[in-house]
């Protein structure tokens, strides 16, 4: 009579065995995608505040920058910068510019 018992199907004992190595493993997925979501989250926060930062400074760099440029100070969401030619293009056409932070 045990025999047949135990052919009918699983013991409480290796449910439950079956039930704790499933559990471990969706906490172990659910974790790496919380970890995951963090940060993506954070990634897009700052490339969010640097493209604020350059959509300003876009908005600052006006035609005619060129011609002021050694004197431009620029200020993007609190900070302060000072525009710095590097170099001229022929014809004045193009010009190469830096940012310095000031402090």
């Amino acid at each position: 009579m045990t025999a047949d018992r135990r052919d009918g199907g699983f013991t409480l004992m290796e449910v439950m065995v079956a039930v704790t190595i499933l559990a471990l493993a969706m906490l172990a997925v659910m974790q790496n995608f919380s970890v995951s979501m963090d940060g993506i989250q954070r990634l897009e926060k700052v490339f969010f505040e640097d493209y604020g930062d350059m959509l300003g400074l876009e908005r600052f760099l006006v035609p005619g920058l060129e011609d002021r440029a050694e004197d431009a100070r620029v200020y993007v969401r609190g900070k302060r910068y000072q525009v710095v030619v590097i170099s001229r293009g022929e014809g004045r056409k193009t010009v190469t510019m830096r940012l310095e932070r000031l402090r």
